[in-house]
């Protein structure tokens, strides 16, 4: 959501070769039993703490389910590579639902072992079925 070459003409998010987007594999995605939210996730390198800057996001994304870190550097690599990925995450903070810095290690501190189980146990099932 900030990779910006804007000032030379293209949308924010897009490479030089006109690609904005890495697919995740629709392979793996088919072997994915809990389809609870699918689609853009899109990754920078700032935490998004705020309503304000989440709107910015969306302003450009519109279409973004959530905002992370980490899933485009996974993509990035496995496209180079010629490889299929599939990012799947859990998601432990929504600055849309009220939740800011004030309260953020209260929510980290109670969803992250609920969030780790819930990818842990997609994946191995992900990978059961390779």
């Amino acid at each position: 959501h900030d990779f910006d070459l804007t000032a030379f003409g293209v949308l924010k998010g897009q490479f030089e070769d006109g690609r904005r987007f890495f697919e995740g594999s629709e392979k793996l995605l088919s072997l994915v039993d809990d389809k609870n939210a699918l689609g853009l996730i899109v990754s920078g390198d700032q935490f998004v703490s705020t309503r304000e800057k989440l709107d910015v996001i969306k302003k450009d994304f519109p279409k973004a389910l959530a905002c992370e870190m980490e899933g485009c550097s996974i993509a990035h690599a496995a496209f180079i590579q010629g490889r299929e990925f599939l990012v799947i995450r859990a998601i432990s903070d929504n600055v849309y639902k009220g939740q800011d810095l004030d309260n953020y290690s209260e929510v980290y501190t109670n969803g992250i072992e609920y969030g780790i189980a819930c990818v842990v146990k997609a994946t191995l099932a992900l990978i059961a079925k390779l």
